[in-house]
């Protein structure tokens, strides 16, 4: 969900873009909290919790909720103050970017630890390498269309 939502903010740009792109994140967010709190109990229950799947959760969920959000919105008010990207873009683009790569190594880690069926693995690797693909294409050779003055 994190990566469709990073790209809507390329496919549909408007002047509602970005706070659309927060809240579908932050929606987003909340689903991946309540998957970490599964884990983690589960991983305790079955003794998992220090497996490499579950630590580099441990790191990559934390990190989306303390630090990610907080460069969003940094980046927001130096917008509306400037008019101009700043450091916070760049480091809320790039960081965001490095935990959707984080998170879908570490789904290729969950199936790992669960021997999950080679079907439920490839269907996943489709649709993750399809949506890899847009994203890359969209933001590599289209870039991010410029919003119209509204």
């Amino acid at each position: 969900m994190f990566p469709f939502f990073a790209l809507g903010l390329h496919l549909f740009p408007s002047k509602w873009t970005v706070d659309i792109h927060g809240t579908f994140q932050l929606l987003t967010l909340t689903v991946v909290i309540a998957g970490f709190g599964v884990g983690v109990s589960l991983a305790r229950q079955i003794d998992l919790v220090n497996s490499y799947h579950t630590i580099l959760g441990m790191i990559i969920v934390p990190s989306l909720i303390l630090f990610q959000p907080a460069m969003g919105v940094l980046q927001h008010r130096f917008f509306r103050k400037t008019g101009r990207k700043g450091p916070f873009a760049y480091t809320h683009r790039w960081f965001g970017r490095l935990m959707m790569i984080l998170g879908i190594i570490n789904v290729g880690l969950g199936f790992k630890l669960a021997k999950a069926p080679r079907r439920a693995v490839i269907a996943t690797s489709i649709v993750a390498g399809v949506i890899a693909m847009v994203y890359i294409v969209n933001v590599s050779w289209i870039g991010r269309p410029r919003r119209p003055n509204l």
